[in-house]
């Protein structure tokens, strides 16, 4: 499947959330700038991408009020990455990765330290058909040795996509950053 096309299809799949009580829960999306075909968007260049995120951050909280210590970065495939790599270093609840882009688990080294401070955790969502499964597998176990608790869901059949029942893992997900 060709990247564009993921571009176009994935936004669909962070759906605002309702929090217990009915409290509405702020899922801001960031899109990035960073152009990889005609109208089609991507994360290749990671210090552009973290800036960007810092900054819709940053805007968020000139608007709203909340506790930074529950917040809880997420994304798909570089956007995924993008998302642990910020949450580990920035002072974040964790992250939800779905399909994350990871290769080589040493570029995490010098915040799991900080994050594991922090109480941060995180939570992954791939396929056993994705071609990072290897790289997110070995980030999991990264990150728990180093004292950050992370999870691991493989979802067979699946490639390097959204599963079909996307929804209920997230809830899932969040729940167990959360808690």
């Amino acid at each position: 499947m060709r990247r564009p096309e993921l571009c176009r299809r994935w936004p669909r799949f962070w759906p605002t959330a309702t929090g217990a009580g009915g409290r509405r829960r702020h899922r801001p999306r960031c899109q990035s700038s960073q152009m990889c075909a005609k109208d089609e968007y991507c994360w290749d260049d990671p210090a552009a991408g973290e800036a960007e995120v810092a900054t819709a951050l940053a805007s968020l909280r000139a608007s709203h009020r909340f506790d930074a210590d529950r917040v809880v970065l997420a994304g798909a495939s570089q956007g995924g990455r993008l998302a642990i790599t910020m949450s580990l270093a920035a002072p974040t609840r964790g992250f939800i990765a779905v399909v994350p882009a990871v290769r080589n688990t040493e570029v995490f080294g010098d915040s799991i330290k900080f994050a594991a401070e922090r109480g941060a955790k995180g939570y992954i969502i791939t396929g056993d058909r994705d071609h990072f499964l290897a790289g997110a597998v070995d980030l999991q176990r990264f990150l728990d040795s180093g004292g950050v608790p992370c999870r691991v869901e493989v979802v067979a059949g699946m490639p390097h996509t959204f599963p079909e029942d996307f929804p209920e893992r997230l809830a899932r997900a969040a729940r167990f950053v959360m808690d």
